[in-house]
């Protein structure tokens, strides 16, 4: 085995170094370029996924509510004369106050999406 066979299959071996004391990072080498790579199970993917759909679901239909049923609101609101409450401007106000809660669900399942993913980080430290 020549010496440049013997550095190549040296290099081989170290470019995906898998042994890390803490966690499950390992660093690829390739040519310039090293990236830090975190092994993450798929129970905390699908966790991550459906968060993520529900988040955008319910963050999508509360800006739905809330925009279309406010503006409703405004406009019916400033056609009166005098503050009458009407059937128009009760639903519409029920509309913007289930919006604005689902506006709020999908904040807390984005929060709780981030939380999954910095826990993740976290576990997976590097001690050295």
């Amino acid at each position: 085995m020549s010496e440049e066979e013997k550095i190549r299959s040296v290099m081989q071996r170290t470019a995906l170094d898998v042994y890390q004391p803490q966690g499950a990072v390992f660093t690829p080498n390739y040519l310039e370029r090293q990236q830090d790579m975190v092994a993450v199970n798929r129970t905390d993917l699908e966790d991550i996924l459906s968060f993520d759909g529900l988040a955008a679901f319910f963050t999508s239909s509360g800006l739905f509510f809330v925009s279309g049923a406010g503006w409703l609101l405004i406009d019916k609101l400033l056609q009166q004369e005098k503050f009458e409450l009407t059937t128009t401007i009760g639903v519409c106000s029920v509309c913007v106050v289930s919006g604005l809660m689902f506006i709020g669900a999908g904040l807390i399942l984005h929060s709780k999406k981030r939380g999954r993913i910095h826990r993740i980080f976290s576990e997976t430290v590097r001690t050295y």
